[in-house]
């Protein structure tokens, strides 16, 4: 093989050396740049809408334990190897990387000599505000935060003394909203961490200048409706997972599908309410009783008569006839007992609840026609139905006099089962970890393919361009073996006295020397 490789070098002309040398260097090259192409490091973030002061410290360290790295937008991302993410995240957190923003407490780390009590305070404040900016930061929806808080001079006279106020600047994340709940909690948090804070003097804006709350207040009376419209959604679909539970332990899992509909009061009111005791208790009794005696005046005949003194007995009988007056009263107070109560309504109470559960039947295996296994539906008995259905009205509350309605149906999954398996596959094909080696190596595939068909297969065949060697002049240096080379492609003729010549040598002679003598018989006559 070695030397059949020689003879064929030898028989190239310059030009095809030149062109097979040119592909040869050009296909290592290809291969080398594609194999260097799909083996190097794939880059993930590490971390992204870093801070400076973060980026400088997570820099320094991974320099300092020799871990690649590669720094975008403007220095506010890393990138890390695809291999060493996570375990690079975890030793930065050990290390308590990225710290969010600012200084925290750990500036009274180190105490310094001849500070001044208004340094103390101004890092206390800076301290503050970076550990509240840290903490805000661990919500899922903000990409970063900023916090200031300022904090007035006590005063002597309470009336003097001037409210601590904050605001709060949030970057949210693309797509992300933050909801009134998540605004309010916000504004508490910072309220609880600064003394003599209040909610309503925190401001929480946006990066674009929005206000997001100007004044929280903890009443649910000043409810949005989107905050209505929350705890609606809430409700039902805390009243869903609660139907879902307890049916899927009995059908099993994938086999329930629960929908609620809910109609809520979102009016708040207060009422006061009277409660009389019919039973009377006496409280206190009095009883009161009065006698008195008086006479009838002057008795007996008028005149000189009756005064003479010898007339004193006859006086004294008239003057002893007297009137006796008696009164009696009798007082009894009584406590009726009452109760006042009032009673705040705030919005959220049901009004009333529609229920739609879904439930899967059962499929057993039976013989087709053509004698094949089956799969057939088995729907659920009425009687088991009304128990599934008293477990939903049990689950949910059920109560008639608001009108409530409970639906419980069984109709077959079977269908719908299938589509979610080819929505799920399609989901993993289409998975990033998945579609981006796919891609890449499909691509080196491609390249190839590219590369063989409009190059190397073409040089190929070039190659196999046979070579004709015809008889020179005297004189004329022979290429390839006494004759000019000349390097066109073989017809069918002289592909058949090609294998003849290799198949039958002596007849292949016998033919040339004829030949010969044809042309030198020619050329004396000429």
């Amino acid at each position: 093989m070695l030397e059949q490789i020689k003879k064929l070098w030898a028989s190239l002309s310059t030009r095809k050396k030149i062109a097979f040398f040119s592909i040869a260097v050009l296909s290592v090259a290809v291969t080398v740049i594609l194999v260097a192409w799909a083996g190097r490091v794939q880059y993930r973030p590490l971390y992204t809408n870093l801070n400076p002061e973060d980026a400088s410290a997570i820099v320094s360290y991974l320099k300092a334990q020799k871990i690649p790295y590669r720094l975008t937008e403007s220095g506010t991302t890393i990138l890390v190897a695809q291999d060493k993410v996570y375990e690079t995240r975890l030793a930065l957190a050990s290390k308590g990387l990225p710290q969010g923003g600012g200084v925290g407490f750990e500036i009274f780390d180190q105490t310094k000599l001849g500070v001044t009590e208004f340094v103390e305070k101004i890092n206390y404040v800076r301290a503050l505000q970076g550990e509240l900016a840290r903490t805000i930061n661990q919500l899922t929806e903000v990409s970063r935060c900023r916090v200031h808080i300022s904090m007035p001079e006590k005063s002597l006279f309470v009336e003097q003394q001037k409210p601590a106020k904050a605001s709060v600047v949030l970057k949210l994340k693309p797509g992300k909203r933050l909801n009134s709940n998540q605004i309010r909690g916000i504004a508490y948090l910072v309220a609880s961490s600064v003394e003599g804070l209040s909610p309503e003097n925190v401001t929480v804006i946006d990066e674009k200048g929005n206000i997001l709350t100007s004044k929280v207040e903890s009443s649910a009376a000043n409810a949005t409706p989107a905050d209505n419209q929350e705890l609606q959604v809430a409700t039902e679909r805390r009243l869903e997972r609660k139907i879902q539970t307890i049916l899927e332990r009995i059908v099993g899992p994938g086999k329930v599908v629960a929908r609620v509909s809910a109609k809520i009061d979102f009016t708040a009111a207060q009422r006061t309410e009277e409660t009389y005791d019919p039973n009377a208790v006496v409280r206190s009794e009095q009883h009161t009783e009065e006698k008195s005696t008086s006479s009838k005046g002057a008795a007996g005949v008028p005149g000189v008569a009756s005064n003479i003194p010898g007339q004193a007995l006859g006086a004294k009988k008239a003057q002893s006839k007297q009137n006796e007056f008696k009164k009696t009263s009798d007082t009894i107070n009584y406590e009726i007992s009452k109760v006042v109560t009032k009673k705040i309504l705030p919005p959220g109470e049901i009004k009333s609840l529609s229920v739609a559960v879904l439930l899967d039947g059962t499929y057993k295996m039976k013989k087709g026609k053509d004698g094949k296994p089956v799969k057939t539906y088995v729907p659920r008995s009425d009687e088991e139905l009304k128990k599934l259905e008293n477990l939903v009205k049990n689950a949910i509350g059920f109560n008639a006099d608001r009108g409530d309605k409970v639906s419980v149906v069984n109709i077959p999954f079977e269908t719908v089962a299938e589509e979610e398996v080819k929505v799920s596959f399609l989901d993993r094909v289409l998975n990033r970890d998945v579609l981006l080696p796919a891609a890449k190596y499909g691509t080196i595939l491609l390249i190839f393919l590219i590369f063989y068909l409009f190059v190397v297969s073409p040089f190929l065949k070039w190659l196999k361009t046979q070579q004709i060697a015809l008889p020179g002049p005297q004189g004329a240096t022979a290429l390839g073996g006494g004759g000019y080379s000349l390097g066109i492609a073989l017809s069918p003729e002289v592909q058949k006295i090609s294998v003849l010549a290799r198949t039958n040598t002596d007849r292949m002679a016998q033919l040339i020397q004829e030949l010969l003598k044809e042309r030198e018989e020619s050329e004396s006559t000429e």
